[in-house]
């Protein structure tokens, strides 16, 4: 990492005795976020292998994409407190520069990871929502899938491999270096992955929204929607504040970048809420009732798409009404509590979807005590 000696020269000296620091709120925020997610977790894994028995592809990803994300957590606050990662890069202990760099290159790459896993695990659930759907939405998820992973791909290959020897991403000079731009990589990554977030969020909404489904489902469908955009915002928000941080005449990296720690805890363990939220609710409609329509629903119209369908993934059931005309969707209350097919291909009606964005926009380094190279 290269730092110009007209930079060096404009720090002021170096404090090591009682410098400016700053406080662990961003550290906390991400460990909340992290049990929360973690919660949330568990119960779609419970609800999905031991109540619905509809264990896929997109729970599997999911948890892949938590194990990254808990590591990414982990080092942020061993540099919050271990690393000088909490002060003005000036006040950074020389004997911990070479290691901050070393774990905000690993910090990239596990936020690369944890948010592309997650956009793949959205991805992999829309898919089996419009199996039943248009051909044109199943394309465009596939195509979105492809993109997702040759980005993520693309971003750790490029992470690992800016400077030429790799070390010298990690080795702090005023001299030239044979390195790529770090700041307009980041930038550039940011921007594009962030576009991708609101794609992820708008592709599946209109099929959704084409369901016949009651009033409260389609609160549901946008308060999911809702958050999916959230995470989209704090992604954006995270961009700006990471465009800041490498465009900062003054090269204090570490300080600023405390501030890009905040929109990525939610815009990476958001996501994976988000994403959760809808498989577990066979666990509540199981545990924790609202009232006992839910637990005896009469049989639902072939006619219709069964709302239960949207959470459960069930299948359709014979209807003694299917010769009639089609009732209205407030009087067909939904049977949550179906087992969800061992695959896809053996309902016919949609699954539990996912509308949710996933940002998988890679964060600076986690204490560089410089800027690009």
């Amino acid at each position: 990492m290269r730092i110009t000696a007209e930079v060096i020269a404009s720090w002021p000296p170096p404090n090591h005795v009682n410098p400016e620091t700053r406080g662990p709120a961003a550290v906390i925020v991400g460990l909340l976020f992290l049990g929360l997610a973690g919660v949330v977790l568990t119960i779609r894994l419970y609800a999905r292998l031991r109540l619905s028995r509809g264990f896929g592809q997109d729970d599997v990803l999911i948890c892949f994409a938590y194990a990254p994300a808990t590591a990414f957590v982990v080092l942020q606050a061993i540099g919050h407190f271990k690393l000088d990662a909490d002060r003005h890069t000036w006040d950074v202990r020389l004997e911990l520069v070479m290691l901050s760099l070393q774990v905000g290159l690993v910090e990239q790459i596990l936020f690369a990871l944890a948010t592309g896993l997650t956009k793949l695990s959205v991805l992999a659930l829309v898919y089996r929502v419009v199996d039943c759907s248009t051909g044109r939405t199943k394309h465009v998820v596939l195509v979105l899938s492809g993109i997702v992973s040759l980005d993520t791909t693309v971003f750790v290959f490029v992470t690992i491999f800016q400077c030429s020897p790799i070390s010298d991403s990690w080795t702090v000079s005023s001299g030239p270096q044979n390195c790529l731009d770090q700041g307009l990589h980041l930038v550039v990554a940011s921007i594009i992955n962030t576009v991708q977030d609101f794609l992820i969020v708008f592709v599946p909404v209109k099929t959704v929204l084409g369901f016949d489904l009651p009033l409260s489902q389609r609160l549901t469908v946008l308060v999911l929607f809702a958050g999916g955009l959230v995470v989209c915002i704090a992604g954006s928000v995270r961009t700006y504040f990471t465009w800041v941080m490498v465009t900062s005449p003054d090269g204090d990296i570490t300080w600023r970048l405390y501030d890009t720690m905040f929109p990525s805890a939610v815009e990476l363990f958001l996501g994976i809420i988000c994403a959760s939220a809808p498989a577990t609710k066979p666990f509540f409609t199981r545990y924790f009732p609202l009232r006992k329509s839910f637990r005896k629903a009469p049989p639902e119209s072939s006619d219709r798409k069964s709302v239960s369908s949207f959470f459960a993934t069930t299948q359709n059931q014979p209807s003694p009404y299917s010769s009639m005309e089609p009732r209205p969707a407030s009087h067909l209350p939904p049977d949550l509590n179906k087992p969800l097919p061992s695959s896809p291909q053996e309902s016919d009606a949609p699954g539990d979807l996912h509308i949710i964005s996933l940002g998988q926009v890679a964060i600076p380094g986690a204490y560089p005590p410089g800027g690009g190279s």
